[in-house]
């Protein structure tokens, strides 16, 4: 005989089925009586570990970034608020292109949005430029000593191989951020270059070094490192629109020429750079989303999503 089992209030009745005949009161078992039956957790998904040394000042931390981001504002222009566990009020400093959310369902640039994301904000390249910024914006913060710390999250438009973006943008780079400070202290730290029609993070000093980490032209020589293959950023190779976590890590001594420089690709350490140059105090930090076109102009308006920024100093 089929039996089923039906849960009343404090109580579990197993009945016999069929026939509209009354529960037997041994079939009434109370529910106190029962074992207890514990789910097993199923965590979230997570992204692989940051690499943030313990006991730096954090000075913005944005989290997942969406529209209900504690203290979010987006204004058109002037200044933003991206909220988050450390909120940072950033000033825009010019460019060219638009901003707003990834989760909205229109653009930056007024077009319907068909690449929705979660989280994070999205800055668009307008088609037609040279080289000037599509989005540029200025955070001013205390210094530390000289070492400073940014991670962020970022993908590319889907466009369908990293060689269309390469073509829509005119470019075999872009930069994202541009940490300032004293004593020819300019850094910038690009969120992508090509090397060997592949797409690896670096960063480039300005002022004293006047070179690339890495750059495939000064291999080990002048404190910088050699091209290897975990510096590929996978989603922008990828061209499908994949995000790929990135981070720089300047640890200073205080003494210009003796800094390291670490970059981590998806949470991994792919390569560090000793004896370069530094600031003695990065005292602020500029989003320089912008594309290098020294020639021609960008084919196609194009945009990226950043998310999780965040920026620290010690």
């Amino acid at each position: 005989m089929r039996r089923t089992i039906g849960v009343g209030v404090g109580l579990l009745c197993v009945a016999a089925c069929g026939g509209g005949g009354s529960t037997a009161p041994s079939d009434i078992i109370p529910l106190n009586t029962l074992p207890r039956i514990t789910l097993p957790r199923i965590p979230p998904p997570t992204m692989p570990g940051w690499n943030l040394p313990r006991g730096w000042t954090v000075i913005c931390q944005t989290g997942r970034v969406t529209s209900r981001s504690p203290g979010f504002a987006m204004p058109a222009g002037g200044t933003i608020n991206f909220g988050g566990p450390v909120p940072c009020t950033w000033n825009r400093n010019g460019g060219q292109g638009s901003i707003g959310l990834a989760s909205a369902a229109t653009n930056p640039n007024g077009t319907r949005n068909t690449d929705i994301q979660p989280s994070g904000y999205r800055v668009t390249f307008p088609a037609g430029k040279v080289n000037d910024p599509a989005w540029d914006m200025y955070l001013t913060h205390t210094g530390g000593t000289g070492s400073y710390y940014v991670g962020w999250r970022q993908r590319w438009q889907p466009v369908g191989t990293y060689a269309a973006i390469v073509a829509a943008m005119h470019s075999s780079d872009s930069k994202v951020w541009a940490p300032k400070g004293p004593s020819d202290g300019d850094l910038t730290i690009m969120s992508w270059l090509a090397f060997n029609h592949t797409p690896v993070i670096g960063l480039d000093f300005q002022g004293v070094d006047e070179h690339s980490i890495p750059d495939n032209n000064e291999t080990g020589a002048h404190g910088t490192i050699p091209v290897t293959r975990a510096m590929t950023l996978p989603g922008v190779a990828a061209g499908r629109g994949a995000w790929d976590q990135e981070e720089i890590l300047i640890k200073s001594t205080g003494v210009t020429g003796t800094s390291s420089v670490t970059l981590f690709v998806n949470g991994k350490n792919v390569g560090t750079a000793t004896g370069v140059t530094n600031a003695t105090a990065w005292t602020a930090s500029e989003q320089y989303l912008s594309r290098s076109v020294y020639g021609g102009a960008q084919a196609k308006s194009t945009y990226t999503d950043i998310d999780d920024v965040t920026i620290a100093v010690h």
